[in-house]
């Protein structure tokens, strides 16, 4: 499998929440208005609970700590940047059979 960082995953996933491809289209402008009231500490967190969830349900995989850097959390040479996951192979099952 592939490997990707976390931070990766979570551009990712905001990215399809401000697309809207994932909701219904009755929803889709209550959940852009949400998401525009949020603040970046908000996001920050609702981004950590979507990828613990993806974890716990066996989508994906994180592999150990992040390493140790200089750099504060979260920016682009924090450890977040550089902890891995891979996607595992019930999330490619579960993506083939929406296709």
């Amino acid at each position: 499998m592939d490997e990707h960082t976390l931070g990766q995953l979570k551009q990712a996933i905001e990215r399809a929440l401000e697309s809207g491809d994932l909701f219904d289209p009755a929803q889709l402008d209550e959940m852009r208005q949400r998401l525009q009231q949020l603040s970046a500490e908000q996001r920050n967190s609702l981004l950590d609970r979507l990828v613990n969830k993806l974890e716990d349900a066996g989508y994906i995989n994180t592999e150990g700590k992040p390493p140790e850097s200089p750099s504060a959390p979260g920016g682009a040479g924090g450890p977040e940047s550089q902890l891995r996951f891979e996607v595992t192979d019930k999330a490619v099952d579960f993506l083939d059979s929406k296709h």
